[in-house]
C-alpha cells in the first residue's frame, strides 16, 4: 500500500455518507477517475482547488471549507435559513433543483447540464466571437447579461470571485470591468478600491499627468 502523504479527507467521506454513494459512484458524479478520487479521500494526494470546485458545483458544499479543514463538517447554503448550514440531503436537493431540465421535443431525452458544462459553453461562445473578430460587439451584450444575472447581490459576486480565483489577475480584471461598466459610477474611486482591495498585488498605480 502506498505511503500516506496527507491526512484523510473526512469531509469527502461525510458527503458520501449523506448521499449514500460509494467512492466509485462519487468519482463518477465528479467526472474524475476512481483511483484519483480514492487517493484524495484516503490522503495519498492533497485536495486541489480544481477538484474542490468540482465537488462544490456537483453537490453544493462550500469549496472554501473543503480546502480549509479536512476534519470539519461539510457546509452548504440552505434556502429556508438563507445561510450556510451543515450539508444534508435537503441542501443537496435544493442545490440540484437550481438546474433546469431541457427537452428538445416530447420524445427526446431530457438534458440537465451541470454548472461546469455551462461554464465551458460560455467560454466557447467568447472563443467563437473572438475567432470571427466580433468580440468587441459581443462583450457589451455579454456584460449586460452578466449584470442582470448578478442582480443586486454584488457582494456575493465579489466573494465568489475571491473564493474561486483568489490569485488570478485575469479574473480580477474581468470583475473590475464588469462592475465598473454596469454598477460603479466612473466618478466613484472609493467604490472601485473596494473591488480591488482583496487583490493588493494587482492594484495599478495612478498614472501621473503628462508634463505641460
Amino acid at each position: 500500500m502506498a505511503e500516506r502523504k496527507y491526512e484523510p479527507h473526512y469531509q469527502l467521506r461525510a458527503i458520501r455518507d449523506v448521499l449514500f454513494v460509494t467512492q466509485k459512484e462519487f468519482a463518477k458524479m465528479l467526472g474524475v477517475s476512481y483511483p484519483y478520487y480514492l487517493s484524495v479521500e484516503t490522503g495519498q494526494r492533497d485536495l486541489s482547488e480544481a477538484l474542490a470546485r468540482k465537488i462544490s458545483w456537483a453537490v453544493g458544499v462550500s469549496s472554501a471549507e473543503l480546502l480549509k479543514n479536512k476534519n470539519a463538517e461539510p457546509m452548504a447554503f440552505e434556502d429556508a435559513a438563507q445561510d450556510v448550514v451543515p450539508f444534508s440531503m435537503e441542501t443537496y436537493r435544493q442545490h440540484c433543483a437550481q438546474f433546469p431540465k431541457f427537452s428538445l421535443s416530447p420524445y427526446d431525452e431530457e438534458f440537465k447540464p451541470t454548472l461546469e458544462g455551462y461554464a465551458k459553453v460560455f467560454h466557447a461562445v467568447l472563443d467563437s466571437a473572438m475567432s470571427r473578430h466580433r468580440l468587441g460587439k459581443v462583450m457589451p451584450k455579454f456584460l449586460t447579461f452578466l449584470a442582470d444575472s448578478i442582480g443586486p447581490d454584488i457582494g456575493g459576486f465579489i466573494a465568489s470571485v475571491q473564493k474561486l480565483y483568489p490569485e488570478d489577475r485575469e479574473a480580477r480584471d474581468a470583475m473590475v470591468v464588469l462592475l465598473g461598466r454596469t454598477y460603479i459610477p466612473v466618478s466613484s474611486p472609493e467604490l472601485r478600491m473596494e473591488v480591488v482591495k482583496p487583490y493588493p498585488r494587482f492594484r495599478h498605480k495612478a498614472k501621473k499627468p503628462p508634463p505641460v
